[in-house]
């Protein structure tokens, strides 16, 4: 299994059209990619710090299309589990 963490800031009085867009677009777009098996997005409202931790079944699928809203700039993969 192999992940990826990626750390975004939010602007604080956008947090609920970040939950919405992460709902409709960030993850059925990640759940399209070949190799996905699960994620966890997390946002805390009082500092805007969103956390998204994306697994895959292989490191491959891992570095293939990257999931829609992804800064690339902040975003790093960890090895297999």
């Amino acid at each position: 299994m192999f992940a990826r963490v990626t750390m975004t800031q939010a602007a604080l009085d956008r947090a609920d059209e970040a939950v919405r867009v992460n709902k409709e677009r960030v993850i059925p777009g990640a759940e399209g990619i070949a190799g996905f098996k699960g994620g966890l997005w997390l946002l805390d409202r009082a500092a805007g710090k969103r956390l998204a931790i994306t697994l895959f079944l292989t490191e491959e699928a891992r570095n293939g299309r990257r999931c829609r809203g992804r800064s690339p700039r902040r975003s790093r993969g960890s090895g297999g589990a």
